[in-house]
This record gives structure tokens, C-alpha cells and sequence, in this order.
């Protein structure tokens, strides 16, 4: 009996020790992706991309490949070095050249959406000062994309740094409220809260 018993100790040990194993090796790819993201400036990375891409034989082709215009299919893998998988996926599909888009933040964009959030009734404070806090990444390449055709689908892969999403967040917002205005000024009401009947105007 006690044999038996140290045997399921032993096991159940064991079976522990594995779990933590896998936790720990979860966590330290988690952690390596959110390192990845926390880098601000994508530049080194669109040249790696670009030697790696013509270190294969490609070409590339400088556009973006909107989603919401010709069918696509975005790569799942979200490890920092997933391109390279995905270039050579390119080459295995015999593709002569790969569609790259890379993104960098200036001044006249970050400017526009300043003063859109700051004329805007709809933006908080908060999202006015999120886009102000974008200034210190001017000139820096925030997003990446890389694409290929085959059999008539695109396939995509992308990558953005942290602060891309911030900024991809509040242009959104920002073309929304931009729209909202538009309907509010046609339908001839005025701002949420503003009680004053649009036929006293006249």
C-alpha cells in the first residue's frame, strides 16, 4: 500500500512540476511579445524585413492592402519573429515580390487629430491628452505590414507598436465624432444637453 501511494505522490508531483513548466514557458512568451510591443520605433525592423524579403529573391511592392476592400486573410501568429515564416511561406508559394506598407507618424497627421479631438464636444480630456502624449513618437515607424496573393486571396501579416494602437484608436474616434457632428448640424440639434429648440434661431 505505501508503495502504491508513493508511486501516485510521485506522479501527481510530476504532473505539477510539467504544469509549471508550461506555465512558465507561456508567461516567458507573453512576456518576450510584450517586450516586442513596448519597442517604439519599428525602423530596424522594416530593414531586417527588407534584407531578409530580398535575401529570398522578392521584390516588394510598396502599398497597403486594405481589409475592406479585397478579401484577406490576416497571419495568426503573433511571435516577434512570425514575418520571417510568413516571407518564407511567400516564397514557398513561388510569389516573385511581397506587398510592404510601413507607417511612420508625422506631424501633419498628429497635428489634424489634435485639433479634432480639441474642436470636438465629444472627446474627453483624456483622449485629448492621450493625443498630445503621440508627439514624442514623430518620425518614428509605428506599424509594418507585409502581404502576398495566392489563388486570389491576400494573406497579411502585421505589426504595430503599442503606441500605433493608441493612435489608431483615437483616429477612429475621431472620424466617428466627425460624422456624429455632420448628423447633428443637418438634423439641426445641437449639442447633448443643449435644450434650445433650432426654431427660436429664426
Amino acid at each position: 500500500m505505501r508503495n502504491w501511494r508513493n508511486a501516485w505522490v510521485s506522479r501527481q508531483a510530476s504532473r505539477l512540476s510539467g504544469a509549471v513548466r508550461c506555465l512558465s514557458l507561456r508567461a516567458a512568451h507573453a512576456n518576450y511579445y510584450n517586450c516586442f510591443l513596448m519597442v517604439d520605433d519599428l525602423k530596424s525592423l522594416r530593414d531586417d524585413m527588407t534584407a531578409f524579403i530580398e535575401g529570398h529573391g522578392m521584390k516588394r511592392f510598396f502599398g497597403y492592402v486594405d481589409p475592406m476592400e479585397v478579401q484577406c486573410v490576416k497571419w495568426g501568429d503573433e511571435q516577434p519573429d512570425s514575418w520571417k515564416d510568413f516571407v518564407e511561406l511567400a516564397k514557398a508559394a513561388e510569389c516573385s515580390f511581397i506587398t510592404m506598407h510601413a507607417w511612420a507618424m508625422q506631424r501633419v497627421e498628429l497635428d489634424e487629430l489634435v485639433e479634432q479631438l480639441r474642436d470636438s464636444r465629444y472627446a474627453s480630456e483624456e483622449d485629448r491628452e492621450e493625443a498630445r502624449w503621440l508627439k514624442a513618437h514623430l518620425g518614428q515607424t509605428g506599424f509594418i505590414q507585409l502581404g502576398f496573393a495566392y489563388q486570389g486571396t491576400m494573406f497579411v501579416h502585421e505589426t504595430a507598436c503599442e503606441w500605433y494602437e493608441h493612435y489608431e484608436r483615437l483616429a477612429e474616434m475621431a472620424d466617428e465624432m466627425a460624422i456624429m457632428l455632420d448628423g447633428d448640424e443637418h438634423s439641426g440639434h445641437g449639442a447633448p444637453g443643449d435644450s434650445r429648440n433650432p426654431e427660436d434661431e429664426f
